[in-house]
């Protein structure tokens, strides 16, 4: 490893002491928040990252409600790692969920919980709407995985502490996307700006779905696509 990357791998680690500060900022711009895309009522289940429960996703969750989305959590405990077992209760709720309101489910998936998103998609894609992944490790082996057969959206941040951006970066495609925010790994749930990304991607229709634009302001903070790492690496 270059002195380059050791150097930026420790100031991303020592950044992950953002995350609180990431909530502080959520408050004071809830305002702005609060005039954000509404939601038509249909469920997202939010997937919680490693060792992490439904507790991490409360903002999240809470945000998502006010929104006018039928937000809920997974209900299964802390996400021990991934397993098979746990990807068929994950499958189960999803289905369980898509025949009780009749409408297929958004996956909205915090790091590892992210996996499990597209792993779900793949699995029983006509019970899924669309799937939001937070910083998750959907390349962590280098070879380019195909996105799930629904729009998906991977939201990244270059300055994460945790995962690597080329790690969680979603592979091309007509219903596939990228977006770029500002932050930590550990405060992606309650980052502002996710917030406001997430709620818009919920907000698309399969049908017309149209890839993440903002204007004005709000387009400084936001970039769209891959980012290289310090040695060429990436997908696009």
């Amino acid at each position: 490893m270059s002195s380059y990357r050791k150097e930026r791998s420790l100031l991303s680690s020592i950044g992950e002491m953002r995350a609180p500060l990431e909530l502080a900022t959520t408050l004071v711009a809830f305002p702005f928040l609060a005039r954000g895309p509404r939601g038509d009522g249909h469920t997202s289940i939010v997937l919680p990252g490693l060792y992490a429960s439904d507790t991490s996703t409360i903002t999240l969750r809470a945000f998502l409600r006010l929104r006018g989305h039928n937000a809920l959590g997974w209900g299964l405990g802390r996400n021990p790692g991934f397993s098979t077992e746990l990807l068929e209760a994950t499958i189960a709720l999803t289905r369980d969920e898509f025949r009780r309101s009749g409408q297929p489910v958004s996956l909205v998936g915090w790091s590892l919980g992210g996996v499990y998103a597209r792993e779900i998609a793949r699995r029983v894609p006509d019970a899924v709407r669309c799937v939001i992944t937070l910083g998750s490790p959907i390349q962590v082996d280098r070879r380019t995985r195909p996105a799930p057969p629904v729009p998906s959206t991977a939201i990244f941040s270059t300055t994460d502490g945790i995962v690597a951006p080329y790690w969680a970066q979603e592979s091309a495609g007509d219903r596939a996307e990228n977006i770029q925010v500002p932050g930590s790994h550990l405060g992606l749930g309650h980052n502002p700006f996710v917030l406001h990304a997430v709620a818009d991607r919920l907000q698309q229709r399969p049908d017309g779905w149209k890839v993440f634009h903002v204007s004005g302001v709000a387009a400084f903070f936001y970039r769209r696509g891959s980012v290289a790492d310090a040695d060429g690496s990436g997908f696009r």
